[in-house]
């Protein structure tokens, strides 16, 4: 779970913008024999690499997080099958329990080849891995690999991917053998009982099941227990959630499940409650603990975390709507209370109690929401959403525009009883109207408390209450410390306005994280809407203030309301379409092989720094120019000029080009210039007609 990013976010006011390597996964396709036998499977593998720390998910992720998905490319008659998954690895990352891979992993494909192809031809592989990578964050990545093989008459095995495979087959869970499994339900539970057989080992260590399913918590310890030579394995399940039919995953046992095969460790397991499988029949038994426990959390990593929740909690006191009223606030318990010390300690109960009230509802209308964090992150609208987000309540601490300046002022001047019940009214209300000016610091905190369970979000933002109103409590037992507070001042809003380079760094990030989640235009017109945005805030802070005529601020509010729209409109993502052009990377090479071959080429000389450039690519989103590309079979090739190439260089040269764009069609009569300033979908649709 996000634990430590959370309160992390708190404590000092924003989510950090960690440092990370330009590629924590590479992924390389690999083949288990030297050519395509036609008609005949072959077997594919994916060796991902992870970075060192880092970490990819299985298909079931376990807490939160992301199953890593494969997209293939392959041509026409080629059929891809369910990819084999090497056993994953139960790992604690931020105090939750995640199912995934490290280091190196190896998944298997097998695939289905057509009966005609002709031999002696080559045949181009390509897969796309979509992986949540997390090491000290997460960060949704794309790793594309591709293989070229030749068209065979007999299978031969490669030799150098020979070791690879086996070792890769050796880390796939095998069917069961020389054990029975038995499923049941009992009170809610899911239960595994499990008899050795003739060859299995007696003392096969600690016992895991990874469920395929979601259903099974997988936060709860997996204890499994031993009694006259059967061991029984509960499981319990996800809060709301109810069993399916059975139980479908993986079953891991640390010294091995056979007597003369210890690296036999991995039994794929599916069957139904009521069922069992394998060779012997399993009798329910009395279970005793065993000292084969399986990975589960330690108190201490959550013990530290909610330290640095209380200390978030804490440091809102310092915002410049919160810290001036703390002294004044304490001074009027003590003139409710009188000289009655208990009496003081208890407005200063009541008033936390409020402030825990209001922390409990903002923790529960969270939960209402009913999502689930592991994938958000990976939704483009999301990301940018919070991007935007950032921007302004960054701006918002930096001094560009005020919201809230006043808010507890409201606080004081609304009447109530006397008494106890207005000490917690007070606290209630403190912190519903202070939020504006702490809502930079609650705001991520909102965010990241959706991948909580509802018992840990309610503890987390009991913490950060407890934090907020600990000034209270401890002056209202020592009321005499009020002196020892020190002044309100310009350091406060000098604290403020530092503490917004730490939001606007994590929409910097978020812009980031965006690269990888849309293509290059619709980023550049993110990009262009964060700027929209700031606008839109400056506009208001500049315009929208009391003293302001009536017609200045309807302006202002009408401008800055326009350009955060148009920064949505601008900015925000669209559904990709199955027709989405796909462009291969320009080498001499490439286009050599091409020109071979015969085939039509566009190729498109670009680079990231020419506006123009941008500006082009809406024209491949065009239908006809889809559709004539897919026509005529024209092979696109993007020549990317971002960083100096001389190869690219010296073919604009060839063509009297000095600059980009330039846009060349490789047709059978010569290459013909498309065009080298403004392209329009005509252009294209012209230039292809004349084929």
């Amino acid at each position: 779970m996000y634990f430590r990013a959370l309160l992390f976010t708190l404590a000092l006011g924003s989510s950090f913008v960690l440092a990370q390597s330009s590629k924590p996964l590479t992924a390389e396709l690999l083949a288990e024999l030297t050519g395509i036998v036609p008609g005949k499977s072959l077997t594919l593998g994916i060796k991902l690499t992870h970075e060192e720390g880092s970490h990819s998910y299985w298909v079931n992720p376990g807490g939160p997080g992301k199953p890593t998905a494969l997209n293939w490319k392959l041509p026409d008659g080629f059929k891809a099958s369910e990819p084999q998954w090497p056993t994953p690895h139960a790992m604690e990352f931020f105090d939750s329990i995640n199912y995934g891979f490290e280091k190196e992993a190896v998944v298997l494909v097998k695939v289905e080849t057509p009966s005609t192809l002709p031999v002696g031809s080559s045949v181009d592989l390509a897969v796309i891995v979509n992986a949540l990578v997390c090491k000290d964050n997460c960060q949704p990545v794309k790793a594309e690999a591709s293989l070229r093989l030749p068209v065979v008459e007999a299978e031969i095995i490669q030799e150098s991917t020979q070791d690879l495979f086996k070792q890769a087959r050796a880390n796939l869970p095998v069917g069961l053998s020389n054990w029975t499994v038995a499923a049941s339900q009992e009170n809610g539970k899911a239960v595994l009982q499990l008899t050795p057989g003739e060859g299995a080992n007696p003392e096969p260590g600690k016992i895991y099941f990874f469920s395929r399913t979601l259903e099974i918590d997988t936060q709860k310890a997996q204890t499994a227990v031993k009694s006259g030579g059967v061991f029984r394995l509960e499981l319990g399940t996800v809060e709301d959630s109810k069993l399916g039919e059975g139980l479908d995953g993986v079953i891991t046992a640390e010294s091995g499940w056979l007597k003369n095969k210890p690296e036999v460790k991995a039994f794929d397991l599916k069957l139904k409650f009521g069922g069992s499988v394998g060779s012997a029949a399993a009798e329910p038994t009395s279970a005793t603990p065993a000292a084969n426990v399986s990975p589960t959390t330690t108190g201490q990593g959550t013990l530290s975390l909610l330290l640095f929740a209380f200390l978030g909690g804490l440091i809102l006191n310092i915002m410049p709507c919160v810290f001036p009223v703390i002294g004044i606030k304490i001074l009027g318990f003590v003139q409710q209370a009188g000289e009655n010390k208990k009496a003081v300690i208890l407005h200063g109960l009541a008033y936390t109690l409020g402030v825990l009230v209001c922390f409990w509802v903002l923790a529960l209308l969270v939960k209402l929401l009913g999502l689930s964090w592991g994938g958000q992150l990976q939704n483009a609208a999301f990301v940018l959403g919070l991007c935007y987000f950032f921007v302004i309540f960054g701006l918002n601490m930096a001094g560009v525009f005020e919201i809230g300046a006043s808010a507890v002022g409201l606080a004081n001047a609304v009447q109530h009883k006397s008494g106890l019940g207005r000490s917690f009214f007070d606290g209630l209300l403190a912190t519903v109207v202070a939020t504006p000016c702490s809502a930079p610091f609650l705001g991520p905190a909102l965010a990241w408390a959706i991948s909580l369970s509802t018992v840990q979000a309610l503890l987390v933002f009991s913490v950060i209450g407890l934090g907020l109103s600990a000034p209270y409590l401890v002056m209202s037992a020592f009321p005499q410390l009020v002196k020892y507070l020190p002044r309100p001042g310009s350091w406060m809003e000098s604290f403020k306005q530092g503490m917004s380079f730490l939001l606007i760094a994590t929409s910097g990030w978020l812009l980031w994280t965006l690269a990888g989640l849309v293509d290059e235009q619709k980023h550049l017109l993110m990009t262009f809407g964060a700027v929209m945005v700031a606008f839109g805030c400056w506009v208001y802070g500049r315009w929208c203030l009391p003293y302001k005529s009536k017609q200045a601020r309807t302006i202002g509010g009408i401008t800055a309301i326009a350009a955060i729209a148009g920064a949505l409109m601008i900015g925000w993502p669209q559904k990709k379409t199955a027709s989405k052009l796909e462009w291969a990377a320009w080498s001499p090479a490439l286009m050599a092989d091409l020109a071979d071959q015969g085939e039509l080429v566009y190729v498109d000389f670009t680079a990231r720094w020419c506006a123009t450039c941008q500006v082009n690519k809406h024209v491949y989103s065009d239908p006809q120019v889809i559709a004539a590309f897919k026509k005529h079979d024209v092979k696109l090739v993007k020549a990317d000029w971002t960083d100096e190439n001389p190869e690219i260089k010296a073919v604009l040269k060839s063509f009297n080009q000095e600059a980009v764009p330039v846009n060349i069609l490789y047709g059978p009569d010569g290459p013909i210039i498309v065009n080298t300033d403004n392209l329009f979908a005509s252009e294209i649709l012209d230039a292809l007609s004349k084929l």
